[in-house]
């Protein structure tokens, strides 16, 4: 019945713990083996369990399918929100930065003409000292 010839053989190929569960295991079989009825029994059994898990699987991957779609539909419209929201503060932003923009750039422009006028000024004077110098204007 065993392939090993003796114990000791045996012994040596499985662990005290393997062979301890071998040996009770064929205690408990009494030499009994299963018939090919009891496996095909078995398998129908195990297939049934098998496509029931499936269909289970199925249907609670389409629960967790829609849940998912709705959860991506909710975070869309949340980000759309926030994303007009973002938008119409950006537009006031840009509002109230153009108002304050025109003031500082008339006064840039008006800073502009007196820096200008300076040289210009000095710059006439300059040349009238040089005519009066070389005697260009005639007194």
């Amino acid at each position: 019945m065993l392939l090993f010839d003796s114990e000791k053989k045996l012994e040596k190929a499985f662990t005290k713990e393997q062979f301890d569960a071998l040996v009770d295991l064929l205690d408990q079989r009494q030499g009994m083996l299963a018939s090919s009825r009891e496996i095909t029994d078995v398998k129908a059994a195990l297939k049934a369990d098998i496509v029931g898990v499936r269909n289970a699987l199925k249907n609670g991957n389409a629960d967790v399918c829609n849940e998912v779609i709705s959860d991506i539909a909710a975070v869309r419209s949340e980000l759309k929100n926030c994303m007009t929201q973002g938008f119409s503060e950006i537009k006031a932003l840009e509002g109230r930065l153009q108002r304050a923009y025109e003031p500082v750039q008339s006064e840039i422009k008006s800073l502009e003409l007196r820096f200008l006028r300076w040289p210009l000024g000095v710059g006439v004077a300059l040349l009238l000292v040089m005519a009066k110098g070389f005697g260009w204007l005639g007194f």
